[in-house]
């Protein structure tokens, strides 16, 4: 559960939609992000969430595969603090390591897809290496 601080640490108030923006909403970012629940696994999550991914694996046994080298994903549902369960978020993600390099694939429904449209609505598909941190 996230809580936001009327006066950040670093920053001043927060970025909200502001009157002159135009927008045909007075949705704050409290309504639409604040509680968050993720499953996130490696082939475990693969397997039992996602059985398509685990038959597939099954049938080429990844094992024997030299160029893949792990399989995981996530799956994460966000709503708001204020009016929670009224704006979802949807997203799953599926994690592949091919010839050590860990490509990331996700599909989104619900809002907070750009900083600056977070109260619209829509369908995102996006791909990306992930790189880990060595901290």
């Amino acid at each position: 559960m996230k809580y936001f601080l009327s006066n950040g640490l670093l920053e001043t108030t927060p970025e909200n939609i502001r009157a002159w923006e135009k927008q045909d909403t007075n949705m704050t970012r409290q309504r639409v992000d604040g509680i968050t629940i993720q499953l996130e696994d490696d082939y475990v999550l693969a397997g039992y969430l996602l059985p398509w991914v685990h038959r597939k694996l099954l049938k080429y046994n990844i094992s024997t595969v030299p160029f893949i080298g792990s399989v995981g994903g996530g799956l994460t549902y966000t709503t708001g603090v204020l009016g929670p369960f009224e704006h979802n978020t949807f997203r799953g993600e599926l994690d592949v390591q091919i010839y050590s390099i860990p490509l990331s694939g996700y599909y989104q429904y619900g809002y907070l897809n750009e900083v600056a449209t977070y109260y619209q609505k829509a369908t995102t598909i996006g791909f990306g290496v992930k790189i880990p941190m060595l901290i």
